[in-house]
């Protein structure tokens, strides 16, 4: 008699996943899932709400890389991993994932600059992480370089070129673990003197 993929699958396990932390709002975050029996057609999902797995990658029977988004909703603190493999039945790494809060910038200060200059400025919040990067987004011509001062505190180094666009930008920080966070209409560009 031959068995297919499915018929023939035993109950996995899985014993870790790295990175163990994602972030609340993140998007795009890929973990590596290691156990045992894994096939090209497990179901990696996570216990509680708010998880959405956009793409296994199944590398061999011990190795998923699952691409994972979470909503700003989700709830902090420590997941369950589950790996199923259909009609056998799942296996479960008992809180291996940890959810940290989203970072939430909030006001920067100063809060413009002009065309053809370089900024220095402080971004005020709260959940930053160490190697969080900050985009300054709706308009081109404006980059920031981040200096990590605290949870609360980023200052940013902000060039903006001789070519920005007039007007108000978003500021998003993301941390390293994924998690995201924005502050609409937080920064302006103004005409060069």
């Amino acid at each position: 008699m031959i068995f297919n993929d499915e018929e023939s699958a035993s109950l996995p396990t899985v014993t870790a996943v790295s990175p163990s932390t994602i972030g609340q709002a993140a998007a795009g975050r890929q973990l590596t899932i290691t156990g045992t029996e894994f096939t090209d057609s497990s179901v990696v999902s996570f216990s509680g709400t708010g998880f959405g797995v956009t793409q296994t990658t199944f590398v061999d029977s011990s190795t998923l890389v699952a691409t994972v988004g979470t909503a700003q909703t989700t709830r902090v603190g420590v997941r369950d991993v589950l790996v199923t493999n259909l009609a056998v039945g799942s296996g479960t790494c008992t809180g291996c994932l940890t959810v940290t809060a989203q970072p939430v910038p909030k006001t920067v200060t100063p809060s413009s600059a002009a065309q053809a200059t370089t900024t220095r400025v402080t971004l005020t919040g709260t959940g930053f992480q160490p190697g969080a990067t900050v985009l300054i987004t709706g308009r081109a011509g404006v980059r920031a370089t981040v200096t990590f001062v605290s949870a609360t505190k980023l200052t940013l180094s902000v060039t903006v070129s001789r070519t920005a666009g007039l007007g108000t930008y978003t500021v998003k920080v993301v941390n390293p673990d994924g998690g995201g966070g924005t502050c609409v209409n937080c920064f302006s560009v103004t005409a060069s003197g």
